[in-house]
């Protein structure tokens, strides 16, 4: 029994630990792990399908784990790096 908890409470570190470390990104087709630049567990499960997506490059951790390129990449557009000229 006690190895048993033991396994019980390893694997249970191992998953927070992971939650801690990467964001996962549920784009339309596809899911996509981005590595955070912080352990937190705010924006760990973000949901980016249809017009959501980009609302994300919006998210300050998310600008600075590189979201801006993974959108661009998945989606296929133009991600504003600036804002326009006026």
């Amino acid at each position: 029994m006690k190895k048993f908890l033991l396994f019980i409470v390893v694997v249970a570190v191992g998953l927070a630990y992971f939650g801690l470390s990467y964001h996962f990104i549920l784009f339309d087709e596809h899911l996509k792990i981005l590595k955070k630049n912080s352990y937190t567990f705010h924006n760990t499960l973000v949901d980016a399908r249809g017009a959501r997506a980009l609302k994300l490059i919006l998210e300050p951790d998310l600008i600075k784990a590189g979201i801006k390129d993974l959108v661009g990449q998945t989606k296929g557009l133009k991600v504003p790096t600036k804002p326009p000229k006026q």
